[in-house]
């Protein structure tokens, strides 16, 4: 994920990976040395129980994602980033909705940066910190976070720059979009460690949200992940309470990849994440659906083709429950960069 401010014009989407929503960021090397389009579309058929009979199956093609992400420096020290989801409706609330990242960095020093604008809230967690394009399936939590808000944040980069802290304050996600005529009133507070040490990396974060009731939803995120040559494995643990209910959420996400050669993969994923009912109302939580628990898993397969790394292919067969409904899904689609920077040599390479 990255925002970078520049080409006004070239674009009013979430950046790559590593995520996620994604905090990481690489040094850009020209005006414009990140402009592409990314594309995904699949197939899907799900299986609902219990259901009306002629509700049992749902299935067809569903596009899913057209990102359009553009990015650079525009002097010394400042850079944007910006990744727009291209879509013709203009939000529900206001002209930012549909706008993931769109924000002006500065760095000052080799160890402190300053960042300003439209950017995901600085918390951990591996899955969240994933670009949604790469988000198969997942929790129920990871459904109700809009995580994408206006804010601004500083950070320090450690000397030995295998870490960061990164201190944010930004719009409240119980706003759940921006409201891009008027402030907010309703803000978040968010501390994020980013931490890699080899095989092992963190992505630690504590939060305050303020809810619109005049109270603060807290959230503590761990992200862990191991990465080696050939297979990787995450765990991310989380849990937000409020003063009426401090140990309302519980949850963890894992993921597994294994690497069976240079184009082929396999992954695994599954969460649980428990809700407590707070005497049947759900007003001071507006991250997680009013369910006793939840429960998901599934594995699958992704393929990059050789004579083009552009393009990836992926299946997958999950299983999930939702207030005691059941949902199996089967799922094939594919992914594709069009990559105009590196096309026209944007970037001097």
């Amino acid at each position: 994920m990255k925002v970078r401010k520049m080409v006004a014009a070239v674009a009013c989407c979430v950046a790559a990976y590593l995520p996620s929503c994604s905090v990481a960021q690489t040094a850009a090397t020209s005006p414009l040395s990140t402009l592409r389009l990314e594309m995904r579309a699949d197939y899907d058929h799900k299986y609902l129980m219990p259901s009306a009979a002629d509700n049992s199956f749902m299935y067809g093609f569903v596009g899913r994602y057209f990102n359009l992400h553009a990015g650079g420096d525009i002097a010394d020290g400042f850079s944007y980033y910006f990744r727009q989801r291209v879509i013709a409706d203009n939000g529900r609330h206001g002209f930012f909705d549909n706008t993931d990242f769109l924000y002006l960095n500065y760095r000052a020093t080799d160890n402190w940066s300053f960042r300003f604008g439209k950017d995901a809230l600085a918390v951990g967690g591996f899955e969240y910190d994933a670009p949604p394009i790469d988000v198969y399936f997942n929790g129920n939590y990871w459904d109700q976070f809009y995580c994408f808000q206006l804010g601004a944040s500083a950070a320090y980069t450690f000397d030995d720059g295998r870490q960061s802290l990164r201190l944010q304050v930004a719009n409240s996600p119980d706003l759940h979009s921006d409201v891009a005529s008027s402030p907010s009133n309703y803000l978040s507070y968010n501390l994020l460690w980013s931490g890699n040490f080899g095989h092992f990396q963190t992505l630690y974060s504590a939060s305050l949200f303020e809810r619109r009731d005049g109270g603060y939803l807290s959230y503590v995120a761990l992200g862990n992940r191991w990465v080696y040559d050939d297979w990787s494995l995450y765990v991310d643990l989380m849990h937000h309470g409020s003063q009426e209910d401090w140990l309302g959420y519980l949850g963890f996400v894992t993921r597994a990849d294994v690497k069976l050669n240079a184009d082929l993969s396999l992954f695994a994923k599954g969460g649980y994440e428990w809700t407590s009912y707070d005497n049947g109302t759900f007003a001071w939580d507006f991250l997680s659906l009013p369910c006793r628990d939840y429960l998901f898993g599934g594995f699958g397969v992704e393929y990059r083709p050789a004579f083009c790394r552009d393009i990836r292919l992926h299946a997958f067969l999950a299983a999930s429950n939702l207030y005691g409904d059941k949902t199996l899904t089967a799922n094939v689609g594919a992914t594709w960069n069009v990559n105009f920077a590196r096309l026209f040599k944007f970037n001097n390479q």
